[in-house]
């Protein structure tokens, strides 16, 4: 359930299964958004990088409101831990364990690199 989103992107499903509004997505190893319509196979539509989303959590993860969430591309779902992980906003309530789902308000993500 989108709250607010302002920074978007085009993205496109090259995939051969639909997916749902409301999927949470990374791309390569730093940006992430959520799609804000269903995309089936070769469709393209809006990636919301910003804004209040509910999104799947790992049924064991605990978190109070305010702290770091991060994105497990493999599974899908937020976690509280970011080794090897994307840091993809922050909870806005908290969450405890056996929850299926969480409230995170996404920030833009970019992973930068310092010049040597």
């Amino acid at each position: 359930m989108l709250v607010k989103s302002t920074l978007q992107q085009i993205y496109k499903n090259e995939g051969t299964d639909v997916i749902a509004a409301g999927t949470g997505i990374q791309i390569g190893d730093a940006l992430f958004g959520v799609l804000e319509t269903t995309l089936n196979p070769g469709e393209s539509g809006v990636l919301a990088r910003q804004g209040i989303w509910t999104l799947p959590i790992a049924s064991s993860t605990t978190a109070a409101a305010g702290a770091l969430a991060y994105w497990d591309k493999s599974g899908g779902k937020v976690l509280t831990s970011g080794s090897s992980k994307l840091a993809i906003g922050v909870f806005t309530k908290g969450s405890a364990s056996g929850e299926t789902e969480t409230e995170i308000a996404v920030f833009p993500t970019a992973t930068i690199s310092p010049g040597t």
